[in-house]
């Protein structure tokens, strides 16, 4: 298997190459732009949000997606408790993120809280 770039920042730790190529990919991952700093997002007490990291060359932000974009949007159930939040957000990370870092390079400096409005319209 050869390793080759993409636009997809695949970690060179997660088990798709070995060897020489795992390292070749190593040098060559540079190209990522922002990662999620805290891989332990909390729950804020009053269970409204999910709090997290992001870091990368534009700065580092903190963010927070609220409950009702993960109930409406990543269908988390209505009154579901913290564990179950915690399980749907890691659920959805890449899209999350993904909108976090499209926020974050809008507003540089600056907290980044997702609602529902920034995933769209409801499916």
């Amino acid at each position: 298997m050869r390793a080759t770039k993409s636009a997809v920042c695949d970690h060179p730790r997660s088990g798709k190459f070995r060897g020489e190529e795992q390292q070749k990919f190593a040098n060559e991952s540079t190209r990522c732009v922002m990662d999620v700093v805290d891989f332990a997002a909390g729950v804020s007490s009053d269970g409204s949000a999910i709090a997290f990291r992001l870091s990368g060359r534009i700065g580092d932000a903190e963010c927070a997606i609220t409950r009702e974009a993960l109930e409406v949007h990543f269908w988390l159930p209505v009154g579901a408790d913290a564990s179950r939040m915690l399980r749907t957000f890691a659920d959805g990370r890449n899209r999350i993120v993904a909108v976090a870092e499209r926020k974050m390079r809008a507003r540089p400096g600056q907290p980044v809280r997702l609602n529902s409005h920034d995933f769209g319209a409801k499916r």
